[in-house]
């Protein structure tokens, strides 16, 4: 079987609409999996797994935009689900999920699913922080579907924490006192990326961002967009503690170039929310204190600000 998954990926690019009936053919065959008994660490698996991830992976386009799009999303994404448990291919169930769940631009009962078993994975330090990442993007692009009062709860569930995190870094206030300055320096990185994986992944989807616009334009109320909302409200939690860290840390350039990622993320994530004009004192605020010392990752950030500010 992982043969001949292993040929339909190759194919899978010269696929096209017209192939719908192969392409629904194929799912329902894949479809038995899910009643298979799999060993995590078993070999056959793990290439069983890669295969049909890469030939799902590529058939997405066509998958999302098909006549039955809500039922083939659902079982790829539980396809993924199971294998994210097989050893050496968490990786490519994680590309499915994210891609699938990315491109969907309304709710679908099985994102519970993915935001459930994906915070899991995230939330388990023994995981390579890599994955963990990936997972949590997994998470942030499954919220940004949902009800905008249930995406703030869940954020603020997952961030709260990172931030206490980052503040207790800031501040000198770590359990250990006897860790070195890398090792701070490479949990700041790794709540920095949380943040910025987080943040990127709660753009609006394409069909809700023209929506969002045709709306804030016909109506005099000052409401904003959910999707945008929610990327000003971590930018106003977030930005203080970042500038503090910047202070802190300021000979560090992998901190700042990564500090300047979480900003620049918010910038592109809310590109369409007037809201982030009255962020523009602060990123100036910032620019102004490491340009002098870092003037790359500044122009970087400068130039996101100019664009879409």
């Amino acid at each position: 079987m992982e043969s001949v998954l292993y040929l339909l990926e190759r194919i899978a690019d010269h696929m096209s609409e017209n192939d719908a009936s192969a392409i629904s053919q194929i799912l329902e065959h894949c479809s038995v999996l899910l009643s298979w008994k799999f060993v995590a660490s078993q070999n056959g698996a793990k290439q069983l797994g890669k295969s049909l991830m890469d030939l799902l992976y590529s058939l997405q386009h066509l998958i999302s935009t098909g006549k039955t799009a809500d039922d083939q999303e659902t079982l790829c994404m539980g396809l993924a689900l199971m294998f994210m448990d097989v050893t050496g291919c968490t990786s490519n169930a994680l590309k499915v999920l994210e891609t699938y769940a990315g491109n969907r631009s309304s709710p679908l009962p099985v994102l519970d699913r993915v935001m459930q078993k994906c915070y899991n994975y995230f939330v388990n330090s023994g995981n390579p922080r890599n994955l963990r990442i990936h997972a949590l993007r997994c998470v942030g692009q499954s919220l940004a579907v949902q009800d905008t009062d249930y995406m703030l709860k869940s954020l603020d569930q997952i961030l709260i924490p990172r931030l206490r995190a980052l503040q207790m870094i800031v501040e000198g206030r770590m359990a250990t006192s006897s860790q070195s300055t890398q090792s701070l320096e490479e949990e700041c990185v790794f709540e920095l990326a949380v943040l910025s994986a987080l943040i990127a992944t709660q753009k609006p989807r394409s069909e809700a961002s023209k929506d969002d616009i045709e709306f804030v334009e016909s109506s005099q109320s000052d409401e904003k967009s959910p999707k945008t909302n929610v990327v000003y409200t971590i930018l106003c939690q977030c930005l203080p503690l970042l500038l503090n860290l910047l202070r802190n840390f300021s000979s560090s350039e992998i901190l700042v170039e990564k500090t300047c990622d979480v900003l620049r993320s918010g910038l592109i994530a809310a590109v369409q929310d007037e809201s982030t004009q009255t962020l523009a004192d602060s990123y100036c605020d910032i620019l102004d204190f490491i340009i002098l010392r870092h003037p790359s990752a500044a122009c970087v950030l400068a130039k996101a600000m100019i664009f879409v500010m």
